[in-house]
């Protein structure tokens, strides 16, 4: 997780996300954050397994974010200790 000041209030956040699979599950993440009070900018990149999200720190916090990434079925790095030792598959709900 790489956090970065762009503005007084502006973050901006790269995320990697694991147990994408296709690009609707980039479309899934990406179009769920950008509802979002807060986010300024989310955009998702399945072939990077990244998200880079631009977020007013006032009204939403990298927690609630990463929160909402996990409650759609994913792994946001750095937010789980075994994030990157298990096989997480969303579609199927298994984790190997």
């Amino acid at each position: 997780m790489q956090v970065h000041k762009n503005d007084k209030d502006i973050e901006k956040i790269i995320l990697k996300i694991k147990g994408m699979t296709c690009s609707n599950c980039e479309l899934k993440i990406e179009n769920s954050l950008n509802k979002l009070s807060g986010i300024e900018s989310a955009n998702v990149c399945l072939s990077d397994e990244s998200a880079e999200i631009n977020y007013d720190k006032n009204k939403i916090s990298k927690e609630k974010i990463t929160e909402i990434i996990e409650k759609l079925g994913y792994k946001a790095a750095g937010n789980d200790s075994s994030a990157g030792k298990k096989k997480y598959f969303p579609f199927f709900n298994l984790q190997l």
